[in-house]
């Protein structure tokens, strides 16, 4: 809170677990509650909510009507290839290896763009840490993956076990590395367009970026 004080915003925008601080954060500046209970799929709302605190309601939804237009784009580019393509969605950390779900930030942009998702990545919830022997699980068409740090990462040791090389996925040479940043890390909608320029530049290379 101190350090809070120090940098005399104009504004403080908190969301689901900051609640119990607004009485004091209040006393600083005015203080926004976002509701992010919703679900990830709500992305649009929790944009719009923290647009309109700032002031930005109008330019901020030019963006998202724009993102949609993209999508649109996007189901056209790859036609009946949306009914086929299952894109599956991983990170590896240092110490242990993610599937990303469909609640999930990069999982409900996947969503709008119509894209399929694997059997195993379609839970109610954000993702599902999984052992060596459970990389089944990130079998697919596509296979987007994060890493938190490269040089830590578990994807060297995934990579030398003997069901890594027998996933379809890696068969047909349709792994991408993405940014965590903009997968995960960081939900708005900046990154949903820029995750669009990942599915664009990977599954319509010919289309629109």
């Amino acid at each position: 809170l101190e350090k809070i004080v120090q940098l005399q915003p104009d504004l403080i925008v908190i969301s689901k677990g900051g609640e119990r601080l607004y009485p004091r954060l209040s006393q600083i500046a005015p203080t926004v509650f976002i509701d992010t209970s919703r679900g990830a799929n709500a992305w649009k709302d929790y944009v719009l909510e923290s647009a309109s605190a700032m002031g930005k309601r109008d330019q901020v939804k030019a963006m998202i009507d724009l993102y949609e237009q993209r999508i649109d784009q996007f189901k056209q580019a790859m036609g009946s290839r949306l009914e086929t393509t299952v894109v599956s969605v991983a990170r590896f950390r240092p110490e242990q290896a993610r599937i990303y779900q469909q609640n999930s930030f990069s999982g409900a942009v996947l969503a709008d763009a119509g894209l399929l998702r694997p059997e195993s990545q379609q839970r109610n919830k954000p993702y599902e840490t999984i052992s060596l022997e459970g990389l089944s699980t990130m079998d697919g068409d596509v296979l987007f993956f994060m890493q938190d740090n490269p040089e830590k990462s578990v994807l060297s040791q995934v990579q030398q076990h003997p069901l890594w090389s027998q996933l379809e996925v890696v068969q047909q040479e349709a792994v991408y590395e993405v940014s965590l940043e903009v997968w995960f890390l960081n939900s708005g909608i900046v990154t949903a367009h820029m995750i669009l320029n990942d599915l664009f530049r990977t599954l319509v290379p010919d289309g629109e970026q």
